[in-house]
């Protein structure tokens, strides 16, 4: 029972990877939310409020799970994988609606003309599984996960794939993910009573986790809408929803695995220089 759950521990940290593998003239909306004329960046200062609800299997919204999160772009310019326009955000997690801090988390993106990159931190990765056994085939590199475009798009990004081998007791685990993306257009989205014209982007990343002669699929859908679309007023620049549905898979020997989804949505924003 112990290896089984170990097993399910492991699996569902592979499935995580899958989803890591994750100023200029402006006025205020009347939400608390300013808008800005620029097209999508990231600068330094830039400052988004999210309220955050679990989704259920069903990708309805729980109840009693709603907490606070907001993100800060700390850093612009900075030099990484290669790049010299990459931006470091640290999001941070409240506890419920409080202003007690429950976790803080960085990550670094860029924006290349219309395309937005994310950057697939291996060395981190590695720690967080580090706990099972040497870690390898992992490689750092830039990951595109947004296409801002006004027409949808007609083919998935490029997709990237992350390779990894480590091992249990002595048992072998191999993993692959593989995240491929959609531009969907811009769109009308509406949430907390407001609509705003958005750059829609599908994302599916999907882990294929072979360990003690089992091998599973775990795909896993998200949707994020961009803002910053051009021409439109109720457009702030910034991300200002994202959406990772649940999942529920059956594997042989060890049962049902099951992970709620979660959104979270622009309560407001604040844009930097």
């Amino acid at each position: 029972m112990k290896y089984k759950n170990m097993q399910k521990n492991i699996l569902l940290s592979l499935a995580a990877l899958a989803v890591m593998v994750i100023a200029g003239c402006s006025k205020d909306s009347g939400t608390g939310i300013v808008t800005t004329t620029d097209p999508f960046s990231f600068k330094t200062g830039d400052y988004t409020v999210y309220q955050n609800d679990s989704l259920n299997q069903q990708g309805a919204v729980m109840a009693n799970t709603t907490f606070r999160s907001s993100r800060t772009v700390i850093r612009t310019g900075i030099t990484l994988g290669g790049q010299s326009d990459a931006a470091l955000v640290v999001d941070t997690t409240f506890v419920g609606t409080t202003s007690k801090v429950a976790s803080v988390d960085s990550s670094y993106y860029r924006v290349a003309s219309n395309e937005v990159f994310s950057y697939f931190d291996a060395g981190r990765v590695a720690d967080i599984l580090g706990g099972f056994g040497a870690v390898s085939g992992l490689t750092p590199r830039w990951i595109k996960v947004a296409e801002l475009n006004t027409a949808a798009g007609t083919a998935d990004f490029s997709t990237d794939i992350t390779n990894l081998s480590t091992s249990i007791s002595g048992i072998p685990l191999t993993g692959t993910v593989k995240i491929a993306g959609r531009n969907q257009g811009a769109v009308d989205a509406s949430y907390n009573n407001q609509t705003y014209r958005v750059y829609r982007q599908s994302q599916t990343s999907t882990g294929i986790i072979s360990v003690a002669g089992i091998t599973i699929t775990v795909p896993i859908a998200a949707e994020y809408d961009y803002g910053a679309v051009s021409g439109a007023s109720n457009s702030p620049r910034t991300i200002l929803r994202t959406q990772v549905n649940a999942f529920s898979i059956s594997i042989p020997l060890l049962g049902g695995i099951s992970q709620n989804g979660y959104r979270g949505i622009i309560t407001s924003f604040r844009a930097g220089q």
